[in-house]
Order: structure tokens, then sequence, then C-alpha cells
């Protein structure tokens, strides 16, 4: 029997024809499919770069100190994105508790969010730490670090109307001529605001800070024989091993922000001091504790009897009432190796 098509008995030779365009349509619909299949995938991929991409550009805005737009792009980026859901969580938080709006950080850092980078995670139980008042033992390195980084730029402003800098300047101005003290480590050096100070004095800065843009703007006062970036606690450790000496080393506001930091430096300060040596530091004075944590301005205070009792190693040979950022109450402590 011959194939009927529309009514009509088609021929071997049309019957050929109809196979052949039956193929045809079948590789029509094969082309089809594997064209949409391209695209979908290269779509998932521009999809997956514009995620990462956002997710940059919101780091960005954080770390320029742009917290409403930092916001919003990790808003957006949790909402359409899937990669960095728990990030944006913790981002969102942190920049809420910036913006001292710790209700609004509840909510998105104590969803359950599950997060690789240790690092992240440290800071997420210090964050989850601060809202619900817990006690506070130390401040994570990366939020030091941002912390200094975003007030890199006016800093000077911030602290042109202390008093406190030329008077540490005159200090080591005597102690230089007096005792002939000419090293000087100044740890949490920050943008070099006392060693611009000493510029006419005859000695060597060696400088030291966690923030990197503050040790950038430290580079351009020209101040300095060397400066690091690097955490402070690490930096002693390997000036320790590699035997270093200064003659007066710094710690100005240094354990504002690292309290942990504080018994350690105690004990081990005396090492890298000559038999001479000079320590200064500064701090914010406590009102009630021994030590005290700032909930608002992420700061610790400590008490006078405090400070005396952990350098009591050393000789106390200068005190007195100063000011420094954030604080009216603030002292002032020179001690002798």
């Amino acid at each position: 029997m011959g194939l009927f098509f529309f009514g009509k008995k088609l021929n071997s030779k049309k019957k050929i024809t109809l196979t052949g365009l039956l193929s045809s349509v079948k590789k029509l619909f094969l082309s089809l499919f594997l064209n949409i299949r391209t695209s979908t995938t290269s779509l998932f991929r521009k999809l997956k770069k514009l995620e990462e991409t956002n997710y940059k550009l919101g780091i960005f805005f954080y770390n320029a100190g742009k917290i409403d737009d930092a916001i919003l792009r990790f808003k957006i980026l949790k909402l359409f994105g899937k990669k960095y859901k728990a990030e944006c969580s913790y981002y969102i938080g942190r920049c809420y508790i910036i913006l001292l709006k710790y209700a609004k950080a509840k909510k998105d850092l104590f969803l359950d969010i599950e997060i690789k980078n240790p690092d992240m995670r440290e800071e997420l139980m210090y964050c989850r730490n601060l809202l619900e008042d817990k006690f506070i033992q130390y401040i994570p390195h990366n939020i030091l670090e941002h912390k200094f980084d975003i007030i890199s730029e006016s800093y000077d402003a911030l602290c042109s109307s202390a008093i406190t800098y030329d008077i540490i300047a005159k200090k080591i101005d005597e102690y230089s001529k007096t005792i002939g003290l000419f090293s000087v480590l100044d740890i949490g050096c920050g943008t070099g605001i006392l060693a611009k100070r000493c510029t006419n004095i005859k000695v060597s800065f060696s400088g030291v800070d966690i923030s990197r843009k503050m040790i950038k703007v430290s580079e351009t006062t020209g101040c300095y024989k060397t400066l690091s970036h690097a955490e402070a606690g690490s930096f002693v450790n390997n000036a320790l091993s590699n035997n270093a000496l200064y003659g007066i080393i710094l710690l100005l506001d240094f354990f504002t922000y690292n309290p942990q930091l504080l018994p350690i430096f105690a004990l081990n300060m005396r090492n890298l001091l000559l038999d001479n040596g000079i320590l200064i530091i500064s701090y914010k004075v406590a009102k009630d504790n021994e030590i005290e944590f700032i909930k608002e301005l992420e700061e610790f205070r400590y008490n006078t009897d405090y400070i005396k009792k952990i350098f009591s190693q050393y000789t106390l040979i200068h005190e007195e009432e100063i000011s420094l950022l954030n604080s009216q109450n603030s002292r002032l402590m020179i001690y002798c190796n």
C-alpha cells in the first residue's frame, strides 16, 4: 500500500523527501535545544559573575566607609543572589552596628548563618556578644582594621586639638638629650601624628599599625625609618626573635582597642627596651571597674590602679591627666625600664 499525505498518494520518491523533512525537523529542534542550553549556561555564568561583582562592590562600599551604600548593595544581593547570603547577612548586621542601629542589626546577625570563613565566624560571635551586652574580651583583627581604615583620612583632623602629642614630643626630646635615647618604636602609629611633631628631634622612628590605610598616610610624612602593616602581637614576637632593642616604646591609646595584649606587652616590653629605656603609654580611664567596654564606641577603658599593677615591674617616673580621642578623662604614664 502506498502512503497517503493530505489525501494524496505519495510515490517512493516523495516518501524519501518526507523522511528527509522529518530528519531536518529533528535536527532543527536539536539545534534549538543546544542553542538554548548554551545560552542558559552562558546566562548563569553571567549571573554568577554579576553576583560576585556586586558582592565585591558591597565590600568596596563597606571598606570605604559608605555604610548606607554597602547596606543597599548587600540587601539586593541577599534578596536575588544565592552564593553570598550568609556573608551578606553578616555585613548588613555589622553595618547597622556601626550606625548604632542595634535592633536592625539583630535581625540579620541572629539568623541561622553558616559561614565558612573562620575570621568572619569570629567577627560574627563578637557582634552577637556586643548586641546581647555579653562580656567582650577583645575586638577581632578585621573589625579593628576596618575601624581605622575608614577614619584614616580624617584622623589628623579629629586629633588636631589634642595637646597630648605635643606633651609626649617634649618628653621624647628631653629623653633624647638627657639619656641619649634615639630609637623610637611607635606601636599603633596611626597616621604618624606624633612622629610629625618630632621632626626637629634627633630620633629615629619605626612604626607599626594594623590599618593599611593608616600606614599609607604615615608613609607620606617621611618621618619613619621603617613602617610595618601588621598585627602588633605578631610584630612584637618577631622583634623579640630578632633581638631588636629600642630606646623608647610608645603605646599611645593602643590598649583602648587591644586589652588582650595588655598583660603580654607589660611582660615583654622590657625585653625590647634598652637598660635605661622609656615606655610611654596612654589610656582612657574607666569609671568603676578595672576594665570597661564602651559599646557605642567599641573601646576599652581601664582603672589607673589596674594599669599600675600590670606595669609594676617598671619604674613610674611621670603621670598626668590628658585628653584622647572620644575621651577627656585619659591618662599618660611614663615608665623607665
